[in-house]
């Protein structure tokens, strides 16, 4: 009866100690997960580790010193592919803008309509920027393979962005962006926080005489004005919150930008993420899992496209 009794003892002490470093090992895991949601001077990246459809997800976290801000990047690219890019908006879209409707090949998005909500009208329009986004996989493929050409993937792997090492990414949307004068800031985040940097859009100046640049929002909540630089690609992750600049163009001469939605091409959870945010405003878009198709949330019916 005194072995039984002692077997019993034992055991409750073995479980004691199991609960115990269980315990432990949770509370570690919240601490460490909080030190990288809030800790806003880190320059190393933060990996958060979140299990997601019975799959691992690593979420990383990038801290700008030059900026101030995190989960924005500044990268160099290729001026002569940009060259060639340009010229394949001065072919495709150029001779159609006045006519304010969707091509063959790119679906027109926004319109510059100054009665809707997305230029906040008051008195006068805010802004002319209108969207225009690859429309069939035959453009789409036209462009990625200079997008690719730019380095941007190079540059993901270097800043550790997207997990690039293990996860080759996705090109999930093109856009062309004209604008010629922005009158008022409207601040957005692309991507919520918890999609880190596995997902980022990257603006690209299309000419070397920008006059509209990019405003955000720096750490302390500070309003800051960073000018664009043709041959430099600005990557924005989850957070980062950003607007329009003000300004005018030349007459008659738009800035062009081109946006390419860049993510993960394994983790459906970040896909999730992003198809969130830009499930209204493609018609068509790059999944990483079903190839190029249609808005799902379409559902069969009318094209987003003007």
């Amino acid at each position: 009866l005194s072995v039984f009794f002692s077997t019993k003892k034992m055991m409750k002490n073995t479980i004691l100690v199991i609960l115990f470093i269980l315990t432990t090992f949770l509370v570690s895991s919240e601490q460490q997960e909080q030190e990288c949601s809030n800790n806003d001077v880190h320059n190393e990246s933060c990996v958060v580790v979140a299990n997601d459809e019975q799959e691992v997800a690593v979420d990383y976290w990038y801290y700008n010193p030059h900026w101030h801000a995190d989960n924005v990047v500044e990268v160099t690219v290729d001026k002569s592919i940009l060259q060639k890019i340009r010229a394949g908006y001065d072919e495709d879209i150029h001779p159609y803008y006045n006519t304010n409707k969707s091509t063959d090949n790119f679906c027109l998005v926004s319109p510059y309509n100054p009665e809707t909500s997305t230029w906040a009208f008051v008195d006068e329009a805010r802004s002319d920027i209108r969207w225009y986004s690859v429309n069939n996989e035959k453009t789409y493929e036209k462009y990625e393979a200079l997008v690719k050409q730019l380095g941007l993937m190079e540059a993901l792997l270097e800043k550790k962005w997207i997990d690039a090492e293990n996860d080759e990414p996705t090109i999930y949307g093109m856009f062309f962006i004209p604008r010629s004068f922005s009158k008022s800031y409207e601040f957005h985040e692309d991507w919520g926080e918890e999609s880190g940097t596995q997902v980022a859009t990257f603006l690209l100046p299309l000419s070397d005489d920008f006059k509209i640049g990019l405003a955000y929002k720096d750490n302390d909540g500070k309003t800051r004005n960073i000018p664009y630089a043709f041959g430099k690609g600005v990557g924005i992750g989850g957070g980062f919150m950003h607007s329009t600049g003000k300004g005018q163009s030349k007459e008659s001469q738009q800035d062009v930008l081109l946006c390419v939605y860049v993510g993960s091409s394994k983790k459906r959870r970040i896909w999730k993420y992003a198809l969130g945010n830009i499930a209204d405003e493609l018609e068509h878009y790059m999944s990483p899992f079903d190839g190029f198709v249609r808005n799902e949330n379409l559902n069969g019916g009318p094209s987003k496209c003007q």
